[in-house]
């Protein structure tokens, strides 16, 4: 039974042995920590720059819908073209550009 016992041991050290990671480089380690901490300092930014984001486009979204209102307010042409057909093009621009942001704000929400 110890003889058995033995192999066993034997053949398990030989196993593990074989499953023993060798490095490429003798500072692999901390190169991959490094690049770790890296990453961890590049998503802080990211996440702040993404709440930065955030309030320019409250603040744009803001601005337009002001803008929107007030753009078929105007009595004189602006530049040749009629307040009417300025307030609708601003308007329908102001809305594509809206949808699509959001979209992108809604893409980054899922990846965080």
């Amino acid at each position: 039974m110890d003889e058995l016992e033995d192999r066993e041991e034997e053949l398990f050290k030989k196993m593990m042995s074989k499953s023993e990671l060798k490095m490429p480089f003798s500072d692999f380690e901390d190169i991959v920590m490094i690049e770790i901490e890296k990453k961890e300092v590049r998503h802080a930014t990211i996440t702040k720059d993404i709440k930065i984001s955030w309030v320019f486009f409250l603040i744009g979204s803001v601005f337009g819908i002001a803008i929107s209102i007030l753009l078929p307010l105007l009595e004189n042409p602006v530049l040749g073209v009629r307040p009417e057909i300025l307030a609708i093009t601003f308007q329908l621009t102001f809305v594509i550009i809206f949808f699509t942001q959001i979209e992108v704000f809604i893409k980054l929400l899922k990846k965080n």
